[in-house]
C-alpha cells in the first residue's frame, strides 16, 4: 500500500504549539517476508525472509526547533535537522 495521512502534533517535543501535516506511508513487499516500510519521517526495510524474526536498517528524519515557546527550551538554542541511522530486531509470534 502507499497513502497519506493527515495529523497532528506538537511543534517539538514538550511544546505547546500543534503543527498540522501531511505525511507519506507506504509498506512495499520485497519478496517472502522482506518488506520497506515508510511511515512518516521513519523508513525501515526487513531484509530477513522469516515469518517469526525481523531485522534491518531505520532512517529516521528529525525535523529541527527554532523559536521555541517555552522559555526553558528556548534557553537550549535552536537544532538544526537531522538524519538518523540505527537498526532495529523485532520477534513476532501469533498464538495459534
Amino acid at each position: 500500500f502507499v497513502g497519506l495521512g493527515v495529523g497532528a502534533a506538537p511543534s517539538y517535543s514538550g511544546s505547546n504549539d500543534t503543527t498540522w501535516g501531511v505525511a507519506p506511508g507506504a509498506r512495499v513487499s520485497l519478496g517472502g517476508e522482506r518488506f520497506f516500510s515508510l511511515a512518516g519521517p521513519a523508513a525501515e526495510i526487513n531484509v530477513l525472509n522469516s515469518p517469526t524474526f525481523q531485522a534491518g536498517p531505520v532512517l529516521i528524519y528529525r525535523f529541527g526547533r527554532s523559536d521555541a515557546d517555552d522559555r526553558a527550551v528556548r534557553a537550549l538554542g535552536d537544532r538544526n535537522a537531522a538524519l538518523e541511522l540505527g537498526g532495529r530486531v523485532g520477534i513476532s509470534w501469533i498464538n495459534t
